[in-house]
């Protein structure tokens, strides 16, 4: 367990932009609800909020170091807010910075659970198979929850992962004799959330592709609409003449 790594190859880009999306959206919202001097106080906060960002794709700081940040982040977004979220002229920015503050945990969940998988090795098996699935746990977590804060590639990615993951962590019945109670319990734990990435992954995936499989097909063997309309209209004579016309233009518009 202790050779297990999570691949993050552009793992962050989804959740960066989702932020900074909202921090646009935000931005336009404060011209008409405070004044020069609070309106500086989000300003402020935002241009902070976007170095932070920013710092998060910097592969030289480590994941713990960037769930750091996005935590203290978080912390002064709220203790901001907490001084105007009484304004009800602020309530739609109340949303905005309610789903943005959502992100942040999300996002520094991940990072932490990345961090705890790839970063923190002691060399003590039992230790470090301990915070390899507290990261797993993190990770999941994130992806059961703020799954729709990732692009589809960074969803396969997790997946992918934990796939991989379960496969070095399979044993047979002879090893499964030879190994502690206590080792078969962190296994079992570790690819129970495992599973769930997958899971979940499978359902966001799924959600994407449906809006295609309900769109409606023609179908050249149904009768057209038209020739169903029955009730009122069904043997007027402005409705025969609204039809002909239609049919008219169809015809002269192939």
């Amino acid at each position: 367990m202790e050779n297990i790594t999570v691949s993050t190859e552009n793992v962050n880009n989804s959740c960066h932009y989702y932020l900074l999306n909202n921090l646009e959206t935000l931005t336009k919202y404060l011209n008409n609800i405070f004044a020069n001097s609070d309106k500086k106080l989000f300003q402020n906060l935002i241009e902070e909020t976007e170095i932070i960002l920013d710092k998060c794709c910097d592969n030289s700081i480590t994941y713990r170091q960037k769930a750091e940040s996005l935590d203290t982040l978080t912390k002064s977004w709220f203790d901001l807010w907490g001084r105007y979220k009484h304004i009800v002229e602020a309530i739609e920015l109340g949303y905005i910075v309610d789903d943005m503050t959502n992100s942040l945990m999300g996002y520094t969940k991940l990072l932490l659970g990345i961090s705890m998988v790839n970063e923190e090795k002691t060399g003590d098996e039992e230790i470090d198979s301990q915070k390899v699935i507290k990261g797993y746990q993190l990770i999941a977590e994130t992806i059961d929850v703020f799954g729709y804060i990732f692009s589809r590639s960074e969803l396969i990615q997790f997946s992918k992962n934990a796939q991989k993951t379960l496969l070095d962590t399979t044993y047979d019945l002879k090893e499964y004799f030879q190994e502690s109670t206590e080792k078969h319990e962190l296994i079992i734990q570790l690819r129970s959330y495992c599973s769930l990435i997958i899971l979940r992954v499978n359902e966001y995936l799924k959600q994407e592709e449906q809006p295609f499989k309900d769109t409606v097909q023609p179908n050249s063997s149904s009768a057209l609409w038209w020739e169903n309309i029955g009730g009122t209209f069904k043997d007027d004579f402005l409705y025969d003449e609204a039809m002909k016309l239609g049919q008219y233009y169809r015809d002269s518009n192939v």
